[in-house]
């Protein structure tokens, strides 16, 4: 266990180009319109997009990260967070979609922001990973406030929080997997009593 335990942490921004929209279509492939940018984004053709999830404050993925490019107004904001994990490939479909969602819900609980969550199988399906983006700043009482500058420090520590935090969910998966796979095995084939 722990073999697999791929997490990056990256960030977007306005200086380098970059549409939280345009991201999101990408990672969801989905086609979405940018209002910041006035560009329709398509990524429908992407096939390796096992299944998406949007944070269910908001009605989908343009409602979403439009109301986060509103939020920014500096030409050089950053206005998007990414973490990027790899599955082991003995999680299932199912089990990732839940490990996916509940590593959301403890960073949301923690940090406030407004996520959204992709799994992709990789190109020729053997790179099982998830894509996690998050906005940059908190969302309260229906609307954006302040920006959630702890995750911008590398110094604070907090990216190898979440990586260790992610490898323990990871694990604990795997952990239950083997413990079904036990019980599964001694009621096929019981152990024989022994006769005094």
């Amino acid at each position: 266990m722990g073999a697999f335990a791929r997490f990056e942490a990256k960030a977007f921004s306005r200086k380098k180009g970059h549409s939280a929209v345009r991201a999101s279509a990408y990672r969801t492939g989905q086609e979405l319109y940018c209002e910041q940018t006035n560009k329709v984004y398509n990524f429908e053709f992407k096939k390796d997009v096992l299944y998406f999830e949007t944070d269910k404050n908001f009605r989908d993925s343009e409602h979403l990260w439009n109301s986060a490019e509103k939020a920014e107004k500096r030409k050089d904001a950053t206005i998007q967070r990414e973490f990027l994990c790899s599955f082991d490939k003995k999680i299932s479909v199912n089990e990732a979609k839940k490990l996916a969602r509940n590593f959301c819900k403890k960073l949301q609980k923690k940090h406030l922001v407004a996520y959204e969550f992709a799994i992709h199988k990789g190109k020729d399906g053997d790179n099982p990973h998830l894509h996690i983006i998050l906005s940059t700043r908190r969302f309260e009482n229906g609307k954006f406030t302040e920006k959630s500058r702890e995750l911008d420090d590398r110094k604070s520590g907090l990216i190898d929080f979440w990586r260790k935090e992610w490898q323990k969910d990871s694990d604990t998966i795997l952990k239950l997997q083997n413990r079904r796979k036990s019980k599964l095995n001694n009621t096929l084939y019981p152990r024989p009593r022994l006769s005094i």
